[in-house]
């Protein structure tokens, strides 16, 4: 699904914002001056006494004499175009401007408009659903209309007519109500449907394909498809306006972590803020802290699941912050931020998200900052075969998702519970094999040996040399006995 944002009339209400007494009455927006002055945009009250756009003032006046004239206000407009603009990238990552007061977004990835968006929606309840928006500019004394369909057109169409918002699946349902002339791009096309008694969208889909084509050209035959509902087209994505980064000074190196903590926190509740109003989220962090008189130093953090939330953001930096050692008082910094959609935006693809990755990702940043980076990770075999041997790669918080087996669990036999560390043993043997064990607990009868299994790890440099034997004793135990040239130990037990 897709939503067109409208501010009609965009430079008449931002001229009208100032002056809220003003709202009631019949006003009219004038541009020119002198003779070429001209009536460009009116509101409802002022229609209705009889003033239509493309009258002089004078005219305008004659038809309503208590009628409001106003000039464009410039930084209204600014404001009313920045603030519509913060409005829809907090509903979707994905927005395009197609004209002063009109913006359309990409909802196929928001979670509200996954299933049919009319059993989901509360009012109030979600500030990233474009149908709230209407109540958010009543409250500043503005008028949004929130259009939502299938395609960029028909959200644009549906939002013409929005009171406040218009929610379509097909483009039967709004093309009866419009003009012709709000929906196609060219006057003379328009005038020349009317020639024909086209008046609506309806009128024009009603019409057979080939004889539009024949008569009207490609531009007659993409509004045909439009009003057919069935031409999408690609948004022209909004680029962020700055950097998301932000740098800090202090009049005084300081050398505690208290002042630099408290500074990072209030740049990243700035941050934050800016990324919530862009509905963009952070994937990663660059920190450069500047020691007085020193290289700087520059530590890159990535964001396990992008979030815009200053405090898990925040988290992530404290291990590395617990454990940074500078020789220099610090007399700076600069934090950047990647930006990248919301979460909700990004579906996984043949990989599985753990629960919660934030926290996962700072309690392996405390892991790494007390242990080192060399002892945190997830196991995996040694390809040297040395018993207890294994080797760390860093863990990766995505999951990924193992197939299916459809062959059963390999039978691996008798389960080996070693002991950790191994319990030295004394051993005596007749004929090359071992026939009693003693341990400080006792001494036993070797019944049943199956052996020995020759380890020699590398031989090339007497690296380490060994031999294990299966002992089964009289009382029914079974043990891995190994024989090192420093004498014998008990590696486990069986069973």
């Amino acid at each position: 699904m897709f939503a067109a944002l409208l501010l009609p009339q965009f430079p008449l209400q931002a001229a009208l914002r100032p002056q809220p007494e003003s709202k009631q009455g019949p006003a009219a927006l004038v541009e020119g001056d002198g003779p070429k002055a001209a009536v460009r945009e009116v509101n409802r009250e002022a229609r209705s006494a009889g003033v239509e756009p493309g009258m002089s003032p004078a005219q305008a006046q004659a038809r309503c004499p208590h009628l409001l004239f106003l000039s464009r206000n410039r930084q209204e407009e600014a404001w009313l175009h920045r603030f519509l603009r913060e409005s829809a990238c907090r509903c979707s990552g994905q927005a395009e401007e197609s004209a002063p007061g009109l913006f359309l977004l990409d909802l196929r990835r928001h979670p509200s408009f996954q299933r049919r968006t009319g059993c989901l929606f509360r009012e109030g309840s979600d500030p990233s659903d474009p149908r709230n928006l209407p109540s958010l500019f009543e409250a500043r004394g503005l008028i949004l209309q929130v259009g939502i369909g299938p395609t960029p057109e028909l959200a644009h169409w549906a939002a013409r007519v929005a009171r406040p918002y218009r929610l379509v699946e097909k483009a039967e349902e709004i093309a009866g109500e419009l003009p012709i002339e709000e929906v196609a791009p060219d006057p003379e096309l328009s005038s020349l449907l009317r020639l024909w008694g086209v008046r609506t969208p309806a009128e024009l889909a009603a019409l057979p394909r080939e004889g539009v084509s024949e008569r009207l050209g490609r531009e007659g035959l993409s509004l045909w498809e439009r009003t057919q509902g069935k031409e999408g087209r690609l948004l022209h994505l909004l680029l962020p306006e700055e950097p998301f980064e932000a740098a800090w000074e202090w009049e005084s190196p300081i050398e505690e972590l208290g002042p630099l903590r408290e500074a990072l926190r209030s740049s990243l509740l700035t941050l934050g803020e800016r990324l919530e109003r862009e509905g963009k989220a952070a994937a990663s962090l660059r920190l450069t802290l500047r020691p007085e008189g020193e290289v700087p130093l520059e530590s890159s953090f990535s964001v396990p699941a992008p979030t815009a939330e200053p405090q898990k953001l925040l988290e992530l930096l404290d291990p590395f912050l617990e454990n940074c050692r500078t020789s220099s008082p610090l007399a700076g910094f600069r934090l950047r931020i990647a930006p990248s959609l919301p979460s909700w935006h990004q579906p996984t693809w043949e990989r599985t998200a753990i629960p919660d990755p934030s926290r996962l990702s700072a309690t392996l940043g405390r892991l790494l900052s007390l242990l080192g980076e060399e002892r945190v990770g997830v196991p995996l075999p040694s390809p040297d075969h040395r018993p207890d041997r294994f080797l760390l790669e860093p863990f990766d918080p995505l999951i990924a998702e193992t197939p299916p087996s459809r062959a059963g669990p390999p039978f691996l036999g008798v389960p080996l519970r070693r002991f950790r560390p191994p319990v030295p043993a004394t051993v005596r043997c007749g004929k090359g094999r071992p026939r009693e064990l003693q341990t400080p607990e006792g001494t036993w009868k070797i019944e049943g040996m199956e052996g020995p299994y020759p380890l020699s790890g590398r031989w090339w440099e007497e690296e380490w040399t060994r031999r294990e034997w299966d002992a089964a004793l009289l009382g029914g135990r079974i043990l891995r006995l190994a024989e090192l040239p420093e004498g014998w130990q008990i590696e486990g037990e069986y069973g």
